[in-house]
């Protein structure tokens, strides 16, 4: 399991970095126990960081680590991008 991020003060801080950007409006379902989860993850950076982060920049931040971490899907999305441009 992955080590938690502390601060100088050995404080325990949430793995999700929050900063502001232009966001579109989207709708999707969750499962109740997912948003249920979601709120308290929310809370949870509250609590350890003092920054009060949206569910929306919640969502947002762990969609973008997943990306970020999914090697399978850095690959396809380079193959994707270099087939899109050898369609022209």
């Amino acid at each position: 399991m992955p080590r938690r991020k502390l601060t100088e003060s050995g404080a325990i801080q949430p793995i999700l970095c929050f900063e502001k950007v232009d966001h579109e409006v989207v709708k999707h379902k969750l499962d109740v126990r997912v948003l249920q989860t979601l709120h308290q993850y929310a809370r949870f950076i509250n609590a350890v960081s003092g920054i009060e982060p949206s569910t929306d920049e919640v969502i947002e931040k762990a969609l973008l680590k997943v990306f970020h971490s999914d090697a399978g899907f850095k690959q396809w999305l380079r193959e994707e991008t270099k087939d899109k441009g050898n369609l022209g």
